[in-house]
């Protein structure tokens, strides 16, 4: 066999028994996955030997820290060709991961509250703003409620917790704090004055402690909407009852249409109303020629309605 020909043999049996001969050390390592594979330690192997499971990575948040001894035995053992770095005695492997805060878990809370009483809107404060744990960066996770004890009358919570997920070992711990039943009320965005008719544009609506709401309050737009404000209203206010009053058609002392109307003729005068009044409203009304006074329904703008079982003279002028 020609020289040549030795050589290339040789050459090609070293290349087939160790393909992965020139590697280098990881000196730290951060990875996305719950195996440990033997390329998270070195670097240069081929992909089927880099694939080779040597563990399990830390949990989210920890670390593992692999000694020179046992790089030195995985070396052997996968006959890696390479040679200790003197300056490099370890290997610090750290799992890519993310906080859980406590505010992440407010809506499970809630859920709780909510599973076995009147559903309500809640606002949890959480006492404790440390952190829950860590979970792995991309992972998905689900909250179960274990426990939950509440107290209605102080509004307070405990809460056993638990976070699972596939790629993590559980987590458990407590929770406590408030959880405050809250009602949303509207509040003015700017000042009304008196007489002015409100509209959809005048408020916004806020979140407030339902313990807090006053039985006066109003707490539905709509029930607003169209009213007239009975007196100043500042900005940022809630809007009480006393604080409106139906839109008023009828101004005291002002000249109103009357009118009695029968299925027989509809008749119709001058009068003077006594008193503000709004629709539907029962208000005094004078006619100024007979100085007869009478009570009439409210039922336009300056428009009063006589009802017809009232005395007919009143709509007649004086002899």
């Amino acid at each position: 066999m020609k020289l040549n020909q030795i050589i290339y043999f040789i050459f090609i049996l070293v290349v087939s028994t160790k393909t992965y001969a020139s590697v280098s050390l990881q000196e730290r390592v951060l990875i996305d996955s719950p195996i440990l594979k033997l390329g998270n330690i070195f670097s240069g192997l081929p992909e089927n030997i880099a694939n080779k499971k040597i563990g399990n990575s830390p949990e989210p948040g920890e670390q593992k820290i692999i000694r020179l001894k046992l790089i030195k035995e995985l070396a052997k053992n996968f006959d890696i060709d390479w040679k200790s770095n003197s300056t490099v005695d370890s290997i610090i492997i750290k799992r890519a991961s993310r906080e859980i805060a406590p505010h992440e878990l407010v809506s499970d809370i809630i859920n709780s509250l909510n599973r076995n009483r009147i559903r309500t809107n809640y606002e949890i404060q959480i006492k404790s703003q440390n952190l829950i744990g860590y979970i792995p960066i991309n992972s998905d996770y689900k909250v179960e409620v274990i426990n939950l004890n509440y107290n209605e009358k102080t509004e307070r919570f405990f809460a056993n917790i638990k976070i699972i997920g596939d790629d993590f070992s559980p987590i458990i711990t407590n929770l406590k704090g408030f959880a405050r039943s809250v009602i949303n009320i509207p509040i003015l965005n700017n000042r009304i004055n008196k007489g002015e008719i409100l509209n959809n544009s005048d408020f916004k609506k806020i979140k407030v402690a339902k313990n807090r709401v006053n039985k006066n309050y109003i707490t539905d737009i709509e029930d607003i909407i169209g009213m007239e404000a009975n007196r100043n209203l500042r900005k940022g206010s809630p809007v009480k009852k006393i604080d409106l009053r139906n839109i008023r058609l009828v101004q005291k002392g002002r000249a109103v249409s009357l009118f009695i109307k029968s299925d027989l003729m509809t008749i119709k005068t001058v009068g003077q109303s006594l008193e503000h009044g709004s629709l539907g409203d029962l208000i005094r009304v004078l006619n100024p020629r007979s100085r007869k006074i009478i009570s009439g329904i409210v039922t336009g703008r300056n428009e009063v309605r006589i009802p017809s079982n009232n005395n007919i003279s009143f709509l007649q002028s004086k002899n």
